[in-house]
């Protein structure tokens, strides 16, 4: 392990918040994205060590709430200790609970804090995990439809997908016409066949309706490994109803940023998968609660996107796999607009898979220059000027 140099308490606390136009607009479920929101985070301490992260602000002022709420209790906190960083800013901050705005700031703190651990040990953050150094299965986000497809022509692209290797693939199928989408499902599995598994992001387009365990029941089985999100993660009971009546596995949790909302689901066995995003649930600290209470309860967990933060908990914490991903190129996602995408391999099997990163800490690559370009707002907060800076 690394000898510490200097000192590693926080100096200085930068955020952005960024917006990365996308080449076309894409429905994702009852809304349709034109662009990508983020909240890109750095500490610095005052040896200059940098620790990053990032996450989906969707349009939400998480970069506010770092810099304005957060950041004046972090300055001079040891950088290296992320769980007492969490109980500091927890002990300072009493009123503001651990959900909304103010857990998905505290999780890219917990995140870029893990970063700068890392680095100052000289270690990747999944071995200090005690995580083992191997590969993982990528599952490919690569459902979207596309402007004037038809059926043929999505079932068509997810197959050349699959053919490339990547065993599991998500489609997102927010058609509220059954017919329709139960004839898109078994054109797509007969284009793949057996080389891939398909998940279905329903994107919470069930919600708020009285006829949910219908609609489950109904459900096209057509190989399918797990349906995802049909209500939001927080609508235990509803999930509940769902996963009785449904035909395939139930995958919940995206975008959940309260813990107990995720243990709930677990402990009434709600959902087969709990999904859980380090950018929402307190980072890489609060995953590792989660994800002992799932296994403890034989539920499996999933990650949600981010691949460069989450192949560190897929490594460190057995049975949290596949690693998501979007397919480069930046149609449905901004990431690669500043931030260097992760390298995927295909194995001896011919399976798409990801290896365990060797670089210290969470070994990404933001290049800052282009966070600036994207940024509407940057706010900087150190200790000669607590009440921080906006460029």
């Amino acid at each position: 392990m690394a000898q510490l140099t200097g000192s590693t308490r926080i100096a200085r606390v930068e955020v952005w918040k960024c917006v990365v136009p996308l080449p076309a607009p894409f429905p994702l479920g009852a809304t349709v994205v034109a662009q990508r929101d983020y909240a890109v985070v750095r500490l610095v301490t005052e040896d200059g060590t940098e620790g990053a992260a990032y996450g989906l602000s969707r349009g939400a002022p998480i970069d506010v709430v770092v810099a304005e709420l957060l950041a004046p209790h972090l300055l001079g906190q040891d950088a290296t200790d992320p769980a007492a960083l969490a109980s500091t800013l927890a002990a300072r901050l009493p009123q503001h609970g651990s959900e909304g705005l103010v857990q998905r700031a505290l999780s890219l703190i917990d995140i870029a804090a893990w970063d700068i651990k890392g680095k100052v040990a000289g270690e990747p953050v999944w071995q200090l995990l005690g995580g083992e150094r191997g590969s993982a299965p990528v599952m490919l986000v690569e459902g979207y439809p596309l402007p004037d497809e038809d059926d043929d022509g999505f079932a068509e692209r997810i197959g050349r997908r699959a053919a490339e290797g990547y065993s599991m693939l998500k489609l997102e199928a927010s058609m509220t016409d059954q017919d329709a989408l139960a004839r898109r499902m078994a054109a797509t599995r007969k284009a793949v066949g057996d080389l891939s598994e398909l998940t279905v992001d329903l994107a919470y387009i069930w919600g708020g309706h009285d006829d949910v365990a219908e609609r489950a029941a109904r459900w096209p089985q057509h190989g399918v490994a797990w349906v995802e999100d049909p209500l939001h993660g927080n609508d235990a009971e509803g999930l509940g109803r769902v996963h009785a009546a449904l035909p395939v596995p139930l995958a919940a949790g995206d975008e959940v940023t309260n813990p107990q909302a995720l243990l709930t689901l677990v402990a009434a066995r709600a959902v087969d998968i709990v999904r859980i995003d380090v950018t929402c649930v307190g980072g890489i600290t609060g995953f590792a609660r989660l994800h002992q209470a799932a296994t403890e309860a034989g539920v499996r967990v999933s990650t949600h996107v981010y691949p460069e933060l989450h192949r560190h908990v897929v490594f460190a914490y057995p049975g949290s796999g596949p690693v998501e991903m979007f397919p480069e190129g930046g149609r449905w996602d901004g990431t690669g607009s500043f931030c260097r995408p992760m390298a995927v391999r295909r194995d001896a099997d011919g399976v798409m898979v990801v290896d365990a990163p060797t670089e210290p800490g969470l070994g990404i690559e933001v290049d800052w220059s282009a966070v600036q370009a994207h940024s509407v707002r940057h706010q900087v907060v150190r200790a000669d000027s607590v009440a921080g800076g906006v460029s």
